[in-house]
Parts: structure tokens; sequence; C-alpha cells
């Protein structure tokens, strides 16, 4: 399965695709939002061999019948999502670092759609913002930049080439004496579209 995220701030939806000749029994699956922060179960229904199924916060959230809803609350900053089957074994994963979103974004709105239903989940070269809507509509009644129940718009088109994007530390004291504050300026070169970005530190516990 795969998953495809979109809408504004307040349409939630998340659909899945089975990518196997056989059909799938839904009931009793999950998806695992950032490790038992929340947990979204389908109760029932299943995925036709080849087919969509859709997700959403209510039936209203597109004027595309949902096949399961759930009580979706989706980060704008990024989500960890397992997909578990009725026994727990994990098929699939998006985001497992938690981090920003691999693609989507909520100044157009553009749903994050992932390119080859066939490759992991969970690499962000394989995912990209949608080109094209399906024709679904939100529920204000506005055209949706997304494809709920529907092939993905960037569906077998090729990634975009790698950005030679550069995240700089600059600190004002490369030689710091003990007692000493330091700032540390950061900037960036060559990002193009940059919504955010994360820094992890390490350092010596003993001296800092």
């Amino acid at each position: 399965p795969t998953t495809e995220q979109g809408g504004d701030s307040l349409i939630e939806w998340i659909e899945l695709y089975n990518n196997t000749d056989a059909d799938i029994d839904m009931a009793g699956w999950v998806i695992d939002d950032d490790n038992g922060s929340q947990i979204y179960t389908v109760t029932a229904g299943t995925i036709a061999a080849k087919s969509y199924f859709l997700i959403e916060d209510t039936q209203e959230t597109t004027n595309v019948t949902a096949d399961a809803l759930a009580a979706l609350s989706l980060a704008n900053t990024g989500d960890k999502l397992v997909l578990k089957n009725a026994g727990g074994e994990i098929i699939d994963t998006v985001n497992g670092g938690g981090v920003m979103w691999y693609a989507g974004n909520t100044t157009g709105f553009k749903s994050m759609e992932r390119i080859d239903p066939t490759v992991s989940g969970d690499l962000a070269s394989n995912w990209a913002n949608n080109t094209a809507g399906s024709g679904a509509l939100d529920r204000t009644g506005a055209a949706m930049n997304g494809t709920p129940k529907a092939k993905n718009s960037v569906t077998g088109v090729p990634p975009p080439p790698a950005q030679n994007a550069k995240v700089i530390l600059l600190p004002d004291n490369l030689t710091p004496s003990a007692g000493t504050d330091i700032s540390v300026q950061v900037k960036t070169e060559s990002a193009t579209d940059l919504f955010s970005y994360g820094l992890d530190i390490t350092y010596d516990s003993n001296i800092l």
C-alpha cells in the first residue's frame, strides 16, 4: 500500500493502494502515528487488487466516498506513519524519522503523492507534490490539489534532480574559553521552497 495526504489544515485524508493481485481485508489494520501518539484503526473494508482505499476524517472531507473514517490529525510539520495489518505486521512506513513531510505544502495545499507504489514509502525521493487534481472537491466545494481514490498525478514520473542545498553553521567564537557563551548563526544556500529544517548537535557533556 501507499499513502497520500492533502487538503488544507481542516481536510485530513490518507489513501492506501493495493499493489498486489489479491483483495485485502482491511478489518483491524491500523496506522500508527508517531509511535502510538495516535492510532487510526480501520474497523471494516476491503482493498481490491490494484485499487485504492480512502480514509477520511469525515465523509464530508471530500466529495469522494470514503472507505473508512478515522479521527485523523496529521501535523503540518510532519509525522511518522506506520501501516500495520491486523496481525501487527509492519506493511509500510512513511517519514520514519518523524521529520518534515517529504512533499506537499501548506501554501497551495498540494498533497504529498507517492511516485512508485512498489518502492519504500520511507524514501524521500519517492514522494512529490501533486501536479494535477483528479476533479475531487473538498468540503468547501473547492477543487483539490490531490487525487483521493485515484492514480497519483506523479506516479511513473521520475523524481526531480537533487538540489545542492547547504545548511551552514557560523559560530561567533571558534576558540571559546571556559564559561564563554557561544552563538551560532545558521544560513542556507541553494535551497528551493524551504519550509523548515532541523539540526541535531552532538557534543561532549563533560565539556558543555
